[in-house]
């Protein structure tokens, strides 16, 4: 009897197993058709028809996939949009309809082959160089008397320089003049991270080129990743993950200023740029660094004129106000001038006549691709539990204009559709969560040519794995929510941040339980340069591990939160453009604690565009304006100005850590005590109201931070209780520059830090 028991269960637990394999789905772009079955042998074309076949495996009373969820293997091969729906995303999923229903029933969208070559997502229509018309020495409008820079450069007698090649959007865009139009937004302001560019950028061979300016961009060698301290043993960060070489700015500079709107520059070729700026229709910019060296913006040009005794007069639109106002002295550069194409690499995009001159990069080839970037994202979700009908019946609509559906198959899906999306919503509404997207993978894609390339809110149990995102206007990669993990991700040459993975309730401190693992982000910034960062974090209980990040103007994480560890990363060439400025940067917050960096690499913080205004001071960790109580345990720390920032802050634990290459280690301040003194006012101070706006006297606060809980009686403004200790430093000026009796006074703790490290 117990060998028949034991072999029903056996048999049992086999039909489970056999029931648990997923529905898989196949999509060719090469050699498949949406009429077929989706089959190995007869694959779908798009991954909008394997999404609705996805959609189809539901049950129809419960919503539900089969055991095991579904998986889409998507063979090598370019998947994009009709050229006149390139801004669409390329897979748009509704979190209602898309998601998988468990760990154990994902819905998982993979290469099928990466070994024999990854399906890359396409934002944006494609060409080659042998198919762009060659326009140089030629007037840059076919109607001078029209608008625009290129009609007014025309009627002045300007020429495209010799070798420029034209890039007719209207024609990329399947002859659709609205949504080439489109794709021509204005560049915005763009001030403190905010990515507003509305423009679609022109790529060459996978790499954006750089809009036509003024001084122009150079190369240069990149310091060398560090050699890691011989006694740790640095654990997982990815090997060789950074450049030779980096792109800088030249720049020029503000003279004097006249008003809030206008000042004299220096220099005298503004001068040339008088044709094609002048005017409410001008389309230049100008993108600077106004009043710090720490926060850029752009502020587009409005006339320019000959100023008395030398240089420029330059009158910028009120309506796009520099960030802090304008300062003497300040640096930028011209840019979005088609006057101004005289460099490989460059380009220019004609808003009147929806042309993009081009001079091609050097050792370009008559095969190079050449694309525009169109989609706002190129994997992205749409409606939630709200909208389930309305959006179910939009998708409907598209289906019936771009797929081959009959008629009654159509209404029979979109009515399918709206029922299990109601279904789906009202399950997890019943469980007290909206309706996020969850349980699904995205494994061995390529994404290119958008704005953004993969963006998902309130996400739960999503993974990101072998993701390749290239060149994106704004961000590269961003996952918010609970349970996920962004793992083997490479970002690169995003124009803003290159990700952001966070999640987690401060109120409660729930933690997101999120985990970003052997990212690489490298090149960001490229657009805003400063607080766009290579991984932008946030929440609580989240880890961010094993990943390299670096060449970038600015930041290589910054965020905010709790109980959050950064682990066994390098960072290597960070803040190279500015000044006051860190690495790793968190602040303004008494709320925000419990992080730790542990056994990570952070080397090359260094200027190598001198600062305009001011002296360069840029750390490897910045813990601003009073951020208080994180750990910074056996991190390496080479050829940085400072390594460790403490503005003002109590309670950090810098322990077990190497100083090596540096002109300072460790600097604390007291801030609270001078001019930064009523934030932590105990009465009014914006410091303890944010504390009490999450009753942090009571739980879970109080419980998880029981030394918060006084605060304000326990010498608030003061940098007190930090503890320095077991540290080695070598070729550091100096090691803190916090006096001894300042050390007594802030009852700080140092002790047992060596020189030298080996």
């Amino acid at each position: 009897m117990a060998r028949l028991l034991g072999l029903a269960a056996a048999l049992a637990a086999a039909a489970v197993m056999a029931r648990a394999s997923p529905a898989t789905f196949f999509v060719s772009s090469t050699d498949g058709k949406d009429s077929n079955p989706g089959t190995s042998e007869a694959p779908f074309a798009t991954l909008t028809r394997a999404r609705d076949a996805v959609r189809g495996l539901r049950d129809q009373a419960s919503g539900m996939l089969p055991a095991g969820g579904a998986r889409v293997l998507i063979r090598a091969g370019d998947y994009a949009n009709a050229p006149a729906d390139s801004a669409s995303p390329v897979l748009l999923l509704d979190p209602a309809l898309d998601s998988g229903d468990s760990e154990a029933s994902p819905v998982v969208w993979a290469a099928a082959s990466p070994e024999q070559g990854r399906p890359r997502l396409l934002g944006g229509p494609v060409t080659t160089m042998s198919r762009l018309q060659p326009c140089g020495g030629e007037a840059p409008s076919l109607r001078p008397g029209s608008g625009g820079a290129a009609a007014a450069l025309a009627r002045a007698g300007w020429r495209l320089p010799a070798g420029a090649l034209c890039l007719d959007l209207v024609a990329a865009m399947g002859g659709n003049r609205s949504a080439a139009a489109a794709l021509v937004g204005p560049l915005g302001p763009g001030g403190l991270g905010q990515c507003s560019w509305q423009r679609g950028e022109v790529s060459w061979a996978g790499r954006p080129l750089t809009l036509a300016r003024w001084p122009n961009t150079f190369q240069a060698a990149a310091p060398p990743a560090p050699v890691p301290d011989p006694r740790r043993g640095r654990r997982g960060a990815v090997s060789g993950a950074f450049p030779s070489t980096v792109t800088l700015f030249n720049w020029t500079h503000i003279e004097a200023v006249s008003s809030a709107s206008s000042f004299r520059a220096e220099a005298t070729r503004p001068l040339a740029w008088a044709a094609e700026c002048g005017g409410e229709g001008g389309d230049c910019w100008l993108h600077g660094f106004w009043k710090y060296d720490w926060a850029d913006s752009y502020v587009r040009l409005s006339s320019v004129a000959a100023a008395p005794g030398g240089g420029s007069l330059i009158a910028t639109d009120k309506a796009t106000p520099p960030v802090y106002g304008f300062e003497p002295k300040a640096r930028f550069y011209g840019v979005s001038l088609l006057s101004e194409l005289d460099a490989p690499g460059e380009y220019f995009i004609d808003r009147q006549s929806l042309r993009a001159f081009i001079l091609p990069p050097e050792g370009a080839a008559p095969t190079d691709e050449v694309a525009v970037g169109a989609a706002a994202a190129i994997i992205t979700t749409g409606a939630a539990a709200q909208g389930v009908r309305s959006h179910a019946a939009a998708a409907g609509a598209s289906v019936a204009a771009t797929r081959n559906f009959r008629d009654d198959a159509l209404e029979t899906a979109r009515s399918r559709w709206e029922q299990l999306g109601e279904a789906a919503a009202a399950r997890r509404a019943a469980a007290g969560a909206p309706v996020p997207l969850a349980f699904v993978a995205f494994q061995g894609l390529q994404l290119r040519y958008g704005f953004r390339g993969i963006s998902v809110g309130g996400a739960q149990g999503v993974t990101v794995k072998d993701v390749d995102s290239a060149g994106m206007t704004h961000v590269g990669l961003a996952v918010e929510g609970t349970g996920n993990v962004v793992d083997g991700a490479n970002v690169s040459l995003a124009g803003c941040a290159a990700a952001h993975v966070g999640g987690g309730v401060e109120a409660t401190l729930q933690p997101g339980g999120n985990t970003a693992a052997g990212v690489v982000a490298v090149g960001y910034g490229r657009l805003t340069r400063t607080y766009t960062p290579g991984m932008s974090w946030g929440g609580v209980g989240n880890t961010y591990r094993t990943s390299s990040i670096g060449h970038a103007p600015h930041n290589a994480w910054l965020g905010g939160g709790n109980n959050n560890v950064f682990e066994a990363n390098q960072a290597s060439l960070l803040c190279f453009e500015v000044s006051d400025s860190g690495a790793w940067y968190s602040g303004r917050s008494w709320a925000h604690r419990n992080n730790t960096l542990r056994d990570n690499t952070i080397a090359n913080v260094v200027t190598m565009e001198a600062p305009a205004l001011g002296a360069s001071s840029i750390q490897a960790v910045y813990n601003d304006d009073q951020l208080s109580a994180n750990s910074f345990l056996d991190n390496d720390f080479v050829n940085v100005h400072a390594a460790m920032f403490i503005g003002g802050g109590r309670r950090h634990v810098v322990s077990g850590n190497s100083f090596r290459d540096a002109s300072l280690a460790v600097h604390i301040d007291d801030r609270g005590l001078t001019w930064q003194k009523s934030s932590c006012n105990p009465i009014n101070g914006s410091l303890v109201a944010a504390l009490d706006a999450l009753h942090y006297q009571q739980p879970p606060w109080s419980t998880a931070y029981p030394l918060l809980a006084n605060i304000t009686q326990d010498h608030p403004c003061v940098p007190v209780y930090n503890l320095i200790v077991n540290n080695c430093f070598q070729n550091v000026t100096t090691f803190t520059d916090v006096s001894p009796e300042h050390q007594s006074q802030w009852m700080e703790t140092y002790a047992n830090n060596t020189s030298p490290c080996w």
